[in-house]
């Protein structure tokens, strides 16, 4: 994703609740899958937010991630192509945010110390719900971006009313220096 659709992104979400990696659940699917490498990242930004959480079968203590946003779904990688959305809301977490990294709940899962407890069902239908809004939410910004792109004023000069074309020179070209 650009720059700018991300800073869209963010504007429109704002204020809202932090979906926020899910350590426990993933810690839970590693151990299950006996996973030897495996990463997390944000769906659609995955090359700024995503970097390897477990490497040759143990967690990686400080890896570069950062997993927590309002529009884009934290999820973990398994390798070959699978990815699993595995978030919680900031709310439903104890204290967990951007910055956590394998927190000792997780770690118990994962070691076998500890049974992971999957969520109610009306939490996960209350989760779906979000999604699908989140989704709405999306495609209709990027419409909305797309049409700010293309409007221009009836006089033919851009949005900012300058006269100027995107490379700041109108139509007489460059302005001159005084000096």
């Amino acid at each position: 994703m650009d720059t700018w659709s991300a800073f869209m992104m963010g504007q429109v979400n704002r204020g809202k609740e932090l979906m926020v990696f899910d350590w426990a659940k993933a810690a839970h699917i590693l151990r299950e899958n006996g996973a030897d490498y495996a990463e997390a990242g944000l769906a659609g930004d995955w090359s700024y937010t995503g970097g390897a959480i477990l490497e040759d079968g143990k967690p990686v203590e400080e890896p570069y991630t950062y997993l927590a946003s309002t529009w884009a779904t934290p999820q973990l990688y398994l390798g070959q192509g699978v990815y699993v959305d595995c978030y919680l809301m900031q709310s439903e977490t104890p204290g967990w945010d951007s910055s956590t990294c394998w927190p000792d709940e997780a770690l118990s899962i994962f070691r076998g110390e500890a049974e992971y407890e999957e969520p109610r069902p009306e939490e996960v239908a209350e989760t779906k719900q979000l999604e699908d809004k989140a989704e709405e939410v999306v495609s209709g910004v990027g419409e909305v971006v797309y049409e700010m792109r293309e409007v221009k004023d009836v006089d033919g000069e851009d949005d900012n009313g300058s006269g100027r074309g995107e490379d700041g020179a109108g139509e007489e070209g460059p302005e001159e220096s005084a000096t």
